[in-house]
C-alpha cells in the first residue's frame, strides 16, 4: 500500500513521494537507533479511537476502531510497526509467488465493501487452479472478523472438501 499509493484501483500506481517518504523514515530510524539507546516503535493509531484525524481515510478509520478497541485489541499487541520495517514494505509484493500455491486448493474471502478488494482479486487472478474467491455482500474488511454467518459456513464446507 506505501508502495501503490493507496488502497483504490485507480490509485493502484507507484507514488515516487511515498516511496521515497518511507525509505527516509526507515533510514533516519536505522539511523538514530544505531547512535543512541533502543528506539521505541510508535503506535499504528492513537489508543482514543475518538482522536482520529477527521481527514483519515475511511480504511485507516476502520483498522484503527478495530485494533485499538476490544473488538480486535489483544493485551500483548503494542500497535507499532518500527520505521525500520518500511523499506522492507515498499519492496514487497504480496502477488509474486501466488502461482507456487497451486496445486493447493486456494481460498480467499472478502467483503463487497472493503476498500482492498481489488487486492483479493488480484491475487486470486494471479494464483492457479483450483482458486476461489469469495465476497460477503456489505461488508468491508473489519466486518468479516466480527461477523462468521455468512464466511463461516463457506469455510467449514471449503476445509471440509478440501482437507
Amino acid at each position: 500500500m506505501t508502495r501503490n499509493g493507496g488502497l483504490h484501483k485507480e490509485n493502484n500506481n507507484e507514488v515516487p513521494q511515498a516511496i521515497a517518504g518511507a525509505l527516509q523514515a526507515a533510514g533516519q530510524w536505522r539511523t538514530n537507533a544505531a547512535n543512541g539507546p533502543p528506539l521505541d516503535a510508535p503506535p499504528m493509531f492513537n489508543s482514543d479511537p475518538s482522536q482520529m484525524p477527521e481527514d483519515a481515510d475511511s480504511p485507516f478509520k476502520e483498522a484503527a476502531s478495530y485494533s485499538v478497541t476490544k473488538r480486535g485489541n489483544h493485551p500483548r499487541s503494542g500497535q507499532k510497526v518500527p520505521p525500520s520495517s518500511y523499506d522492507l514494505m515498499v519492496s514487497y509484493d504480496s502477488f509474486n509467488f501466488q502461482h507456487l500455491i497451486s496445486p493447493r486448493p486456494y481460498l480467499m474471502i472478502a467483503g463487497s465493501d472493503a476498500q482492498n478488494l481489488h487486492f483479493s482479486r488480484d491475487a486470486v487472478a494471479a494464483a492457479r487452479e483450483p482458486r476461489e474467491l469469495f465476497v460477503v455482500d456489505g461488508k468491508n474488511h473489519f466486518d468479516l472478523y466480527d461477523d462468521l454467518t455468512v464466511s463461516g459456513p463457506k469455510l467449514v464446507n471449503y476445509f471440509g472438501k478440501n482437507l
